[in-house]
């Protein structure tokens, strides 16, 4: 059984969504111009995945986001796995099931109480 990535999203804190979909069970190719995020969408599953700090590049990104979350596929369960920046301290959070396939990211932060 394998494990694939659905998509990542990026959470502002003004609340605005950003989100990035892969196709299952194909190559998928992220282009782009030079600084523009694509390095740091591999730092954002590392994080969400467990890293115990934040590897995405101070800058642009880091400092307007106040959470990461990336959305695994196994054997059609979705998983989703957030990681949530506070202003100088970096910590990794909520974890929850989703099983719906076509079930979106959350449209807020997830509560905090639960970190």
């Amino acid at each position: 059984m394998s494990m694939q990535i659905r998509g990542i999203a990026i959470y502002s804190r003004s609340g605005e969504k950003r989100e990035t979909r892969f196709k299952l069970d194909s190559l998928n190719v992220v282009t782009g111009a030079s600084k523009t995020g694509k390095s740091a969408l591999l730092d954002i599953v590392d994080f969400c995945w467990g890293r115990d700090e934040c590897t995405v590049p101070r800058g642009e990104i880091r400092n307007g986001v106040s959470w990461f979350a990336v959305l695994f596929d196994r054997a059609g369960e979705g998983i989703l796995v957030a990681g949530i920046i506070r202003a100088r301290q970096v910590m990794t959070a909520t974890k929850s099931i989703l099983n719906a396939m076509s079930k979106p990211f959350p449209r807020r932060q997830p509560d905090s109480s639960r970190t």
